[in-house]
């Protein structure tokens, strides 16, 4: 009887396999082989939705019809842990200040939605404010921070503001803690609370007026209420079949929600429901606004270009605000936002109105006529949030940088609206030097090289020209011709329409016939940029606002890459090697397009076009600055708030020189430290609690300093506007964990605003990021005015033109540029400087032996935080001879003395080494000036194979060199950036840099900005140097300066013109 039951199953058994045969045999034959593979060998990576394939006879789908979030668990986020944070995909939650004692929280959006809702992006949560007295000014107010992980872990997904404004809440993503809810004190950035438990991702949070309750509407799940006097769970309903996509109270503590599934739903004051109504307009209601006197509802739609309003007690509907005409299908209007005294409904979201173009409308409650059309923002991105702003106007958001919602990168805009059409404030983020216009109509001006190593970008209204060879980014005026825009047609087949659509069309023809197929991408998915595959290969690659996906020319998917922001701009090298696209993040990423991984990423700023670029696993290159760019999250648990500290505290580890370009041309990526190494190197975090207070001359701060490493604080750092202000550590370390209270006294100056800065170190003399704070210094508070700005100038000024050894070609202005320095800083004597003592190396003067001496007895006399040190050097400059290659020994430099031994392969032991020059800088007080007029490319008419070997070298990585020194607290400038040559002039007479320097000093700079007292300062004196040199150099050098100080610091008086310095220099000839 056994044996017959097994026979039985094995029988039952066999038919079912046969019959999967047979169904995967018609399948096979039904789809085609390439939608029979891509079946089969879906992404399953988490975050990326797997768009649907659609069979064209079977009609055009519902696009609402798949689910909202498909989202793999990732693994457990065990504390500590080091993430890679960079600073320019910080700009996460909004809450802004619209009544300066107000902070009101912009709704945000859901995980992987394009539409509506905050600009709620990755990582951190931003809050603003904008006054309404005087003219109005969008600020930056914190940036509040939670916990991360690997992929969306840590992702901020919506937020809300408590009604006194001392609480944020941030819904998060951790699989690891039930995708909780992180409730932050305002202020300091302290965690308050952490909501657990949650079944899964919040999308939309809101405070009750009184401030006692936290309502957390879910992704799946639906409503659920907290009590904040103590966190625990009051009420839940779970009767919601979609994601909970808003919630509004009025004044009295009601409260209403949209959903996905259709209905408003309308609770009392006690969370119990009241009713429940359809949408009578659309079947994606999205934001939801009460009325100032409660009496109405006014809800957005997703899928409509619609407004209903409500009566705010019966949910029926009283009437229908409709967008003007042109709009189109596929418009919408998501947000809504009473003005404070009722008499406008202001509505927005993605309405072009015929003009490419995103308006705020801005209906008149007492009249039934069409809508104000507010366009001062003259925008191509979707708005993305309006809030109330004074009593009869809004803000308008548009978060063009928001991953899940990016046209161009933009990035984040505001604009305040008057009542009326008047455009009273506007903020524009500035988040990149990449600054797309129309997306339509630049898609040709993004072009690449051959190798994927240089490549040109629109910028607003130029051109950002990247050149990961010369490890250099400009603005240029011209695209240049010998680069390569997408592919965006081929013979073979084409994809039509697809710009911003849902929905893609593909006709292949194939022996004369064309075959159509459409790819219905995944919910709220639309696709941004599209290219075409070098040759005759039968894919293209498709840029999406989740992903790049790569389609065969039938329309089946071949391979998914998560991307962070909105893929705006996508091209295939000729090689098929690399995928280079430009993200909605304001980024620029290079992915391997056979592994389908990202390889680099790129930001550049806009505000001085410094570049740094970083591999996934944290190392960087980048130009002399560019660490304040980027940065590292550090993990003190899932329920702790975490540290955050700029790149260059683990520069000496991560630091590549030529990064880009090693690994786009190897499509490998080197290897980094594990983050577990890293903890016991890091710097102490200083907290000041807070304003100065400022007494008769004397400013008294309070502050605790943090030491996650656990080591002694031997170190402290202050600076009041610029200046170094000193702190005496001798009686020991200072205590971790304690409020510590520091008097200074005010450095003379006039009546003014001013910037406090402190920062530690432990005995490794690494300084961690600055705490800052302003104050103010009024009427007797003020302290003197002293005649002079600092008491002494000491410094080093070396210059060599002949060498010793004939392998080294001499050069011709090295020595002139030495003492013609010499003399311009002399004539500060008795103008800005007490004393002026400099000692003078020149030619055979210039040996390791004179150079080391002469900087000890800079040291015995004993500079003080009052005095400047200047060093100045005009000579070659050369990498370490034992590592020319550099890699993560980046910043090794020698400079080449007169006695020099290269011939007899003893340079490193003879020229003057890095390890000196940042020895003498790290150990030696007072504000510090280094000029490093080198790095010559031995351009001269001499042969013989010594000579030419000597001129092969490797430049030495200025940009290195700029970034150790500078980060030791010198202002640094390097005669170039990268590793480019520096240039002699016979026009000139000079090093390009020494010129340039000259021409400030001497009184001959025309186009040097000045400090209100008239004064040389650090900040003016880099503008002017960078312009200059690219000016006499066409361009060709372009100098590498760091200045870590972030007030403009002075440094000389301005003197009359030198006679006997030459006239103004055009630029050279073409």
């Amino acid at each position: 009887m056994l044996q017959g039951t097994l026979n039985r199953v094995r029988s039952i058994f066999v038919a079912i396999m046969i019959l999967l045969g047979l169904v995967m045999i018609a399948t096979y034959f039904l789809l085609g082989r390439d939608q029979f593979v891509a079946l089969f060998s879906r992404s399953t990576e988490p975050g990326v939705r797997e768009p649907t394939l659609i069979d064209p006879r079977a009609g055009a789908p519902d696009p609402n019809g798949s689910a909202i979030v498909r989202l793999a668990p990732v693994p457990k986020l065990a504390p500590p842990t080091l993430t890679i944070e960079p600073n320019v995909l910080r700009q996460n939650g909004l809450a802004m200040d619209t009544r300066v004692s107000t902070v009101v929280a912009l709704p945000g959006v859901s995980i992987g939605t394009a539409v509506g809702g905050g600009s709620v992006t990755r990582r951190t949560l931003r809050l603003w404010s904008v006054t309404a007295n005087g003219a109005p000014e969008f600020q930056l107010a914190n940036i509040l921070r939670p916990p991360l992980g690997d992929g969306r872990i840590g992702s901020v997904n919506t937020i809300a503001v408590s009604p006194d404004a001392n609480l944020v809440a941030g819904a998060v993503i951790r699989f690891d803690r039930g995708t909780p809810v992180y409730v932050f004190h305002r202020n300091d950035g302290r965690l308050a609370a952490s909501l657990t438990g949650l079944p899964s991702v919040a999308t939309a949070l809101a405070f009750s007026p009184d401030g006692k309750h936290l309502a957390v509407g879910l992704t799946q799940g639906g409503l659920r209420i907290f009590r904040t006097a103590d966190w625990t769970e009051l009420r839940r309903d779970p009767n919601y079949t979609e994601i909970v996509r808003s919630i509004a109270f009025a004044a009295d503590g009601r409260m209403a929600t949209t959903s996905f599934d259709g209905q408003v739903r309308l609770y009392d004051s006690q969370f119990l429901l009241l009713r429940a109504a359809m949408a009578p307009q659309g079947a994606r209601p999205f934001d939801v606004a009460f009325s100032p006197d409660g009496t109405r509802l006014a809800v957005g739609y997703y899928d409509k270009a619609a407004v209903s309003l409500l009566d705010a007690n019966t949910l029926t509907s009283r009437r229908v605000l409709l967008a003007p005409a042109p709009s189109r299908e596929g418009d919408w209007l998501t947000e809504v936002a009473w003005a404070r005294d009722g008499s406008r409904l202001f509505a927005a979201g993605f309405v072009t109105q015929g003009n490419g173009r995103n308006p705020v409308l801005s209906f008149d409650m007492a009249s039934e006529g069409p809508p104000q059309i507010l366009d001062g923002l003259r925008l191509e991105t979707p708005l993305t949030d309006l809030l109330p702003y004074n009593e009869t106007g809004v803000v308008a958001v548009s978060d063009a940088s928001d991953p899940d919602d990016a046209v161009n990168a933009s990035g984040l805009i505001m604009g305040a609206f008057s009542g009326a059409r008047a455009l009273v404030a506007r903020f524009d983020g500035e988040r990149s030097a990449v600054r797309l216009g129309s997306l339509a109509g630049d898609i040709e001006a993004f072009r690449v090289s051959d190798d994927g190593l240089i490549l040109e970008v629109p910028a607003s209204n130029r051109t950002l020209r990247l050149d990961l060879t010369q490890r250099r980014g400009d603005l240029i005026d011209t695209a240049s011709l010998d680069l390569r825009p997408p592919r965006l047609t081929t013979p073979a087949f084409e994809v039509r329409d697809w710009r911003g659509r849902k929905v893609l069309e593909t006709a292949a023809t194939e022996n004369g016939q064309v075959t159509r197929n459409q790819i219905a991408l995944d919910l709220e998915e639309r696709a941004l940029s599209l290219a075409y595959a070098p040759g005759d290969e039968p894919y293209f690659v498709l840029g999406t606002n989740f992903a790049i996906r790569k389609y065969a020319f039938r329309g089946s998917l071949l391979q998914t890459i998560a991307v962070p922001a909105g893929a705006q701009r996508l091209t295939v090298t000729p090689d098929g090697r690399l995928y280079v696209a430009v993200l909605g993040d304001g980024t620029i990423r290079w992915y391997d397009a056979a592994r389908g991984r990202e390889l680099f990423a790129v930001y550049v700023s806009p505000k001085d076009q410094r570049w740094i670029g970083w591999t996934p696993n944290g190392r960087y290159d980048g130009s002399p600055g560019s660490d304040e760019l980027l940065g590292w999250q550090i993990n003190r648990g899932p329920d702790r708030e975490p540290l955050f500290y700029s790149a260059q505290v683990f520069g000496s580890l991560f630091y590549t020189t030529d990064l880009g370009a090693r690994v786009l041309r190897s499509l490998e990526i080197p290897d980094a430290p594990e983050p577990a190494t890293l903890l016991a190197r890091l710097v102490p975090v200083v907290e000041l609690f807070g304003e100065p207070e400022v007494a008769v001359g004397k400013l008294t701060v309070e502050f605790q300093i943090k030491a996650p490493s656990g080591r002694p604080i031997t170190g402290l750092r202050a600076t009041i506007n610029g200046v170094a202000a000193e702190v005496d550590t001798s009686e020991g370390p200072v205590p971790a964990d304690t409020r510590i209270r520091l008097t200074f006294d005010l450095p003379p100056g006039a009546e003014t605003n001013r910037t406090f800065s402190l920062s530690a170190s432990h005995d490794d003399n690494v300084y961690g990021d600055a705490a800052e704070r302003g104050f103010q210094v009024v009427g007797r508070d003020a302290p003197q005015q002293d005649e002079f700005k600092q008491e002494r100038l000491l410094g080093l000024v070396v210059g060599i033109s002949d060498y010793r050894d004939p392998g080294i070609p001499d050069l011709r202005f090295g020595e002139r540029d030495a003492t013609e320095v010499t003399a311009a800083f002399q004539r500060q004597l008795s103008r800005f400087y007490k004393q002026v003592d400099l000692q003078t190396l020149v030619g055979a003067q210039a040996t390791r032996a004179n150079i080391i001496n002469a900087l000890e007895s800079i040291r015995r006399k004993r500079p003080s935080t009052l005095d400047t040190v200047l060093l100045f050097f005009a000579g070659h400059g050369v990498p370490d001879p034992n590592n020319p290659a550099g890699g993560a020994q980046a910043g090794r430099y020698f400079f080449v003395t007169h006695d020099a031994n290269y011939s007899g392969g003893e340079l490193a032991a003879t020229a003057f080494s890095y390890t000196d020059l940042y020895a003498f800088i790290r150990e030696t007080e007072g504000r510090q000036l280094v000029f490093l007029d080198t790095c010559y490319s031995g351009l001269v008419s001499e042969t013989g194979a010594a000579v030419q070997s000597f001129a092969r070298l490797p430049k030495p990585d200025a940009n290195g060199i700029a970034r150790e020194a500078g980060r030791l607290g010198a202002y640094v400038v390097a005669a170039t950036t990268g590793n480019a040559v520096a240039y002699e002039d016979e026009r000139l007479q000079n090093g390009a840099l020494t010129f340039a320097l000259l021409e400030a000093m001497d009184g001959r700079a025309n186009d040097l900005p000045l400090s209100e007292n008239r004064r040389i300062t650090t900040a003016g004196l880099r503008l002017h140097l960078e312009s200059t040199i690219k000016r006499v150099t066409n361009n060709r050098q372009k100098p590498a300066i760091l200045d870590l100080n972030t007030e403009a610091v002075e440094i000389a008086a301005v003197v009359p013109p030198n006679p006997s310095f030459g006239a103004l220099i055009p630029a050279p000839a073409q």
